[in-house]
């Protein structure tokens, strides 16, 4: 997927399931920092790289 096939990534809805039941249903704008704060901080101390992926922590009902 591409950067424009993704839309705003401050508003994505985010959808976890187990054995067809939905354990966790959040979006991206619940998260504490932006996705662009998050790469912004990890780029200061690294070089992203495409293809790199970035885990920032699960929402709630994990």
């Amino acid at each position: 997927m591409t950067a424009d096939e993704v839309g705003d990534p401050q508003n994505l809805r985010l959808i976890c399931g187990l054995n067809g039941e939905v354990r966790q249903d959040s979006n991206t704008s619940d998260m504490i920092f932006s996705v662009a704060e998050i790469i912004e901080d990890l780029s200061r101390h690294m070089t992203l790289e495409p293809g790199d992926l970035i885990l920032a922590g699960m929402p709630q009902g994990a």
